[in-house]
């Protein structure tokens, strides 16, 4: 049953369907006397009945509204009357859920999907902080809204299966699934007790496909895909996402840890440790996230294990990221003492992280064959033809610049497969330099005095 056209409360004007979730129907609507559009949630008329679905409804729109926090989608009015379906009124939004978004450019920057991730984790940083887990972050429960030129503000859709948690303690998700199963927490899917943790599982999720372009567990089943989630581990992002930054990969590998105690404790320590990432180009989100960056003693790093699909550290060997590199220095601002001096180190600076960029870039092509750097030029040159950010335009210039200076100077080989092999071919290269050398030699000696030959005798 359909909405469109019906006044609602006698002030509602319903002008058309936007979307729907497991709840309720999503409208546009006009606010009449005031001429202000707004959105509007029905809730399902096969729900309306159920007084426990009802109860929900009306615990979504309480809490949301109760929150009122900046990335979390305002809240303005709920009516609910015998014999007609309840609804809530919310602000209308112009832009897209991230959903869209990832359909329409396949991938997002890392700079820009951290960007959104950092709101998200706002947002349910005052969820979390009044109790409420929201179970179902997903990139179609994120809204992106353009605000000016290069600026995006995000916003958390969809309290409709979100729990209270008491005093801190888990809830069960016992006695119906919820959620969306390629982003669930395993302890979700599993039915067990949750808790905020399993919001951070799904927001890693949403991050993974945000910047790769595919979910990180695929399934042509329902059966399958649960399978993938319990049993498999996600394809690393360093193999969908060239140049990655390897601290962002692991935040985000920590985030969707299995075990809920292996991932980051609160989504204040995920969003810190994801400013980190993003250094100096963005500078409004660091003025609303202020994380200094973090120097940690060698005998304090992660184990290689946190780092080792990267194949590539900060060449300064200096720089590592507070949420990632070890457990006891989360979210602490440490400065490395010098015992004789009594000094202190001074913290990485924008050229520091931007030299250890390029360093990464160089290593990385420097693996490349003739024909894999091909096909990067040819992606790097359609993704600058459709880049506008300054700074992301800049990161693929120099990336190109790096794979021309490869293709003038790098010799491709074949890989020996055996040792003989290798020193069969090493035997031929120095022959061949000998031989030269000879020969060049050869050629340089002066001659000596000519012999005449004496003519063969007539006959």
């Amino acid at each position: 049953m359909t909405l469109e056209g019906s006044l609602l409360a006698g002030r509602y004007r319903v002008v058309r369907r936007l979307d729907a979730g497991g709840m309720g129907v999503v409208y546009e609507a006009l606010q009449e006397g005031l001429g202000r559009r707004v959105a509007l949630k029905a809730i399902h008329p096969h729900l309306a009945e159920d007084p426990n679905f009802a109860l929900r409804f009306h615990r979504e729109a309480h809490a949301v509204a109760a929150l009122g926090h900046p990335n979390i989608v305002q809240v303005t009015d709920f009516h609910a009357a015998p014999g007609e379906r309840a609804f809530f009124v919310m602000e209308f939004l112009e832009g897209q859920s991230l959903r869209d978004v990832i359909r329409e450019e396949v991938k997002l920057s890392q700079t820009r999907a951290i960007g959104i991730a950092i709101q998200i984790l706002s947002a349910l940083e005052a969820a979390h902080g009044a109790g409420l887990v929201h179970r179902d972050i997903k990139p179609g429960n994120v809204f992106v809204v353009k605000l000016a030129e290069e600026t995006e503000l995000a916003k958390l859709l969809d309290f409709g299966v979100a729990r209270v948690v008491e005093d801190g303690a888990p809830t069960s998700s016992v006695g119906g699934l919820v959620g969306t199963v390629a982003y669930m927490a395993p302890e979700a899917l599993l039915g067990g007790a949750i808790d905020a943790r399993a919001d951070l599982f799904s927001l890693g999720a949403t991050l993974y496909h945000a910047m790769s372009g595919v979910r990180p567990f695929e399934g042509k089943t329902p059966a399958e895909l649960t399978h993938a989630l319990l049993q498999c581990e996600a394809r690393p992002l360093e193999e969908l996402v060239f140049g990655i930054d390897p601290w962002l990969a692991a935040i985000v590998g920590k985030a969707m840890r299995r075990e809920p105690d292996g991932r980051f404790a609160s989504a204040a320590e995920m969003r810190e440790a994801l400013a980190t990432v993003l250094g100096p180009r963005s500078q409004s989100l660091r003025k609303t996230v202020e994380v200094a960056a973090m120097v940690i003693p060698e005998e304090a790093r992660a184990p290689a294990s946190a780092t080792e699909d990267t194949g590539a550290q900060p060449t300064s060997g200096r720089v590592t990221h507070p949420a990632v590199s070890a457990e006891p220095f989360l979210l602490a601002t440490r400065k490395k003492a010098d015992a004789s001096t009594g000094t202190e180190e001074a913290p990485p600076t924008a050229s520091d992280r931007s030299e250890d960029a390029d360093a990464r870039i160089v290593a990385r092509v420097a693996t490349l064959s003739a024909a894999q750097r091909k096909t990067r030029r040819e992606a790097l040159q359609a993704e600058l033809g459709l880049a506008k950010n300054p700074g992301i335009r800049s990161d693929i210039e120099k990336e190109l610049a790096v794979l021309a200076e490869a293709d003038v100077f790098a010799i491709d080989t074949v890989p020996m497969k055996s040792s003989g092999g290798a020193w069969i071919f090493v035997a031929v290269i120095v022959a061949l330099v000998i031989g030269a050398v000879l020969f060049v030699r050869a050629r340089s000696q002066p001659e000596g005095p000519r012999v005449p030959v004496p003519a063969a005798p007539s006959r």
